[in-house]
């Protein structure tokens, strides 16, 4: 029996979807944060003046406050780097154009802590209108066009990413935009021998999403060994992964993945 074809529009819908929520999320029109993420403020700023992932040029800000601590001479954050690490591209854009058209923005600090907050939050849209696209194009994958928009919209507007999107960049919005590379692990594991040890998923040194699933399709993987290092917790072996479509010319996921047999 043939695969039932996506339903016309639905690129199209993924796309208006990804708009509407941008304009949802950035509707309040400032960041309302808690002072736990104001480390994931800066950071993207800190790292993108080559500063690495430290804060000590805002220490000023920051140095009396229970989110950062001190590393030797450093002041670093408490609270996970993943948000700030994904807000680079974002930031990245929008600091070169206020370095352009805004020439010393940042010799204000009051100025300069406004449009720090400005960019998080608008970072934080993002992430959050790009995890909805994911979790729609994912849902279509998987033949369920019926309710693909429905729980999209649930889910991007009645959970914790429309808090994430809509106020700041908390750590939910990165761990929710990398859930679609939870597909790769079951069938990993079906490749994977028996083995006495516990094999954990350690990761991925990087990741694409070269093409769509068009919704019915049939799906594949294919993985390649192509390191095996020993380490103290076990032996670490780098697997390429490839995810194919029988609709589809291009991979629709290209990933390296890590996983440790840990001893």
């Amino acid at each position: 029996m043939q695969a039932p074809a996506e339903p016309r529009g639905q690129r199209r819908t993924s796309v208006l979807l990804f708009f509407a929520l941008v304009l949802v999320y950035s509707a309040n029109g400032r960041e309302v944060g808690a002072v736990d993420t104001t480390a994931n403020m800066l950071l993207p700023v800190a790292l993108l003046r080559g500063d690495g992932l430290v804060l000590n040029r805002y220490a000023d800000w920051v140095s009396d406050h229970h989110y950062v601590r001190l590393h030797g001479d450093d002041l670093v954050s408490r609270y996970p780097v993943l948000p700030a690490l994904v807000a680079l591209p974002a930031t990245w854009l929008q600091l070169a154009w206020l370095d352009r058209a805004l020439p010393g923005w940042e010799r204000d600090p009051l100025v300069h802590f406004w449009w720090i907050r400005t960019m998080a939050k608008n970072a934080a849209v993002l992430v959050a209108a790009l995890t909805a696209v994911l979790l729609h194009r994912l849902l279509l994958g998987l033949g369920l066009a019926g309710v693909a928009l429905a729980s999209t919209l649930a889910v991007a507007l009645g959970s914790n990413l429309w808090m994430v999107g809509s106020q700041s960049p908390w750590l939910h919005g990165t761990v929710a935009l990398f859930l679609t590379l939870a597909l790769c692990v079951p069938m990993l594991y079906e490749l994977l021998p028996p083995a006495g040890a516990m094999v954990v998923n350690y990761g991925v040194n990087r990741v694409r999403f070269p093409a769509a699933v068009p919704s019915g399709s049939r799906v594949r993987g294919r993985f390649r060994v192509l390191s095996v290092e020993d380490t103290p917790a076990g032996e670490r072996a780098a697997i390429e992964a490839t995810v194919e479509c029988d609709r589809a010319e291009k991979p629709v996921c290209a990933a390296e993945l890590l996983v440790l047999t840990a001893t």
